[in-house]
């Protein structure tokens, strides 16, 4: 399906957050279970909304109309979909795929919603190494904790890793359980202690012609936290994408800010977690 009209809506309303055409086509049909609201003028589409599961994963209006109630009544019309199929509560981004987690707090998104009856639940933030930044060898500051080790895991491990996923965040089983990305493992005496995505083919909001890294999803199993091996998993992960030429390495959606800044990751941009009642 086409969707030029509505991508260059997009990047006019969200520069910072640059997505290939490609990628933004992908996000926002979801395989065919978003559903898109349009309000045009003079016969081209003026602002869309996208919603799907419980979420309003997408709103966009084109700037010359942003006074003209456009925004609202797609917030609307969304709202009426998804309570008609029993939602009784909207979140902001998520959904089984999404552009954005939450509401960007650079594009002053969040007042509208708050007029709207949404409340802020928590913040998150993205973050970003550069290669520039790079102190060298992190795992040499942050060695793996004793009698852990690290490595990239093989098919025989995937269900040993599902259930590892599923003892810190039943969310990620499905995306550990679909990816494609590399998977990097801690372990301790066989068992799975730790574990998270790596991929050296992008995050989300990358630069035109620069070679991004990300990781995500970094976890540790219960029994094995306070011990530094988040930390260190993700500083051998960081090694390891800079080792084969990222310029960039992103985290994306994260909480715990301070925790990846030891590495060297700066945040560049956040988001609220938006939601309302209905």
């Amino acid at each position: 399906m086409e969707y030029t009209e509505l991508y260059k809506i997009y990047c006019e309303r969200f520069e910072n957050y640059p997505l290939s055409y490609e990628t933004f086509c992908d996000m926002l049909n979801f395989g065919g279970s978003a559903k898109i609201f349009e309000e045009y003028r003079d016969g081209v589409p003026a602002g869309f909304c996208v919603a799907q599961g419980s979420a309003v994963t997408l709103l966009c209006v084109k700037k010359e109309y942003e006074k003209n109630k456009i925004g609202s009544k797609l917030l609307s019309r969304a709202e009426q979909y998804l309570a008609g199929r029993g939602q009784k509560r909207i979140s902001l981004g998520l959904g089984g795929s999404y552009i954005f987690q939450g509401v960007p707090t650079d594009c002053e998104c969040g007042d509208f919603f708050e007029k709207h009856g949404y409340r802020t639940d928590y913040e998150t933030a993205n973050m970003e190494l550069s290669k520039e930044n790079y102190r060298g060898k992190l795992t040499g500051e942050f060695p793996a904790p004793g009698g852990v080790t690290f490595r990239f895991s093989n098919d025989g491990d995937k269900e040993k890793i599902l259930k590892a996923v599923d003892s810190v965040d039943t969310g990620w089983t499905g995306i550990f359980r679909e990816a494609d990305e590399a998977v990097l493992i801690a372990e301790v005496n066989g068992e799975i202690a730790g574990f998270e995505l790596v991929s050296d083919t992008g995050g989300l909001f990358m630069k035109e012609g620069i070679k991004h890294g990300c990781i995500g999803c970094v976890g540790v199993v219960p029994k094995y936290r306070r011990q530094g091996i988040g930390l260190a998993m993700t500083a051998y992960g960081s090694d390891y994408l800079i080792s084969l030429g990222c310029e960039f390495i992103q985290l994306l959606f994260l909480v715990r800010i301070n925790w990846y800044g030891k590495l060297g990751y700066e945040v560049t941009s956040t988001q609220k977690m938006m939601y309302k009642n209905l």
